[in-house]
């Protein structure tokens, strides 16, 4: 890993990052910090953890699909909404059902001793659900400026 990536790796994996130092919040901190933001946003690690586990299958699935020629994001998007939705919709009542039956999301613990278990830990998981969004957004942008799919 090339040392000029650390401090971006390092910003990935943060747990302890405090947004609300940063000259953008403090622009807009009227609005963040109403009841209504905060309500149907909330900046909670569950909704992280869900929409990174989203983001990382969604986004293995349309580069792959790219490579194959299924066309742009979008397009497989249009081609495919109720397959996506379907599978959002399992990705979240998996991630929230151990949360529901009072396990805290702690699936580890039911993992027998012979797993690697140092391989799940939730930071990695926080870190590739960061880069696959950061990955998703990238592809959309790419194929916006291009006017076409990727590959």
């Amino acid at each position: 890993v090339p040392e000029a990536t650390f401090p971006v790796v390092d910003f990935l994996t943060a747990t302890d990052f405090d947004y609300k130092t940063s000259s953008l919040y403090k622009s807009y901190s009227e609005y963040l910090e109403s009841a209504t933001f905060l309500d149907s946003v909330g900046f909670k690690s569950l909704p992280e953890t869900i929409n990174g586990r989203t983001a990382m299958v969604g986004f293995v699935a349309a580069f792959g699909a790219e490579i194959f020629g299924a066309g742009s994001f979008y397009s497989q998007l249009a081609a495919g909404s109720l397959p996506v939705f379907v599978f959002m919709a399992l990705i979240t009542a998996a991630s929230i059902i151990p949360v529901v039956k009072g396990s805290n999301g702690d699936y580890m613990e039911s993992l027998d001793d012979t797993f690697p278990k140092d391989l799940l830990i939730p930071e990695v998981e926080l870190f590739h659900g960061r880069l696959a969004m950061i990955g998703i957004t990238g592809l959309i942008l790419i194929e916006g400026v291009k006017g076409s799919a990727l590959f």
